[in-house]
């Protein structure tokens, strides 16, 4: 079993941590309340570029899901083209989305869980042949009876299709957008092609936001 880090999975370089994690509150509060009851639900984490901390939220929601709201999440990795689960959770990389893939294991072998209750699949390596959409419906269909949500994380929407061919089977979408990085040009591209795959974009999550009142006047007026 592994060991819950004590300030995981907070984004480290927020400036104020407070209301960061009260986004990843309200998301997992929507999504807790959008799920279809006695069913798995799930659901897609993605960014428009590459480091807008797609994981890292994807991470803290379920998270929150588990511990405030007392439903069983399962985190899974469905990006391959920059993993950090197995590194950044220590995770073993032999129970994996590539092991299912390559070897036929069981979900059920695979999944990990840490000391807190919540459960990962890391991605593991790479799954050639098999499409995410396939994967996906797989994952979701062997959760049955084991989890109420599964939270998957994907590759930047504007880097990798996989995030547009898992739609065709997880239809809920969570966009990360990084304060002062992410144009509203490109967000108008991720729309766009969610709409067109026929997915819903259910919130989204702003990250690295910085702080405008400073904290001793924070304190100050919070008493």
């Amino acid at each position: 079993m592994l060991e819950a880090r004590d300030n995981w999975p907070w984004d480290s370089g927020a400036r104020d941590k407070i209301g960061v994690k009260d986004e990843f509150q309200r998301v997992a509060l929507t999504l807790a309340g959008s799920r279809e009851a006695d069913r798995v639900s799930g659901v897609l984490f993605s960014g428009a570029r590459p480091r807008e901390g797609a994981s890292t939220a994807m991470l803290a929601v379920g998270r929150e899901i588990q511990r405030a709201l007392r439903l069983r999440p399962l985190l899974v990795e469905l990006n391959r083209i920059r993993p950090c689960f197995t590194q950044r959770l220590r995770l073993d990389s032999e129970r994996s989305v590539h092991a299912m893939i390559t070897r036929a294991a069981a979900l059920k072998d695979c999944v990990q869980t840490d000391s807190t209750g919540v459960a990962f699949l890391p991605a593991g390596g790479d799954w050639p042949g098999a499409s995410a959409s396939t994967i996906a419906c797989r994952i979701l269909q062997e959760s049955e009876g084991r989890f109420d949500l599964v939270l998957f994380d994907m590759p930047p929407m504007l880097e990798s299709a996989d995030t547009l061919a898992a739609g065709s089977v997880v239809k809920d979408l969570i966009i990360v957008v990084r304060a002062g990085r992410t144009s509203s040009e490109v967000l108008s591209r991720i729309r766009q092609q969610s709409e067109g795959a026929g997915m819903k974009i259910a919130g989204s999550i702003l990250t690295m936001q910085q702080r405008i009142v400073p904290r001793w006047l924070d304190r100050w007026l919070v008493g």
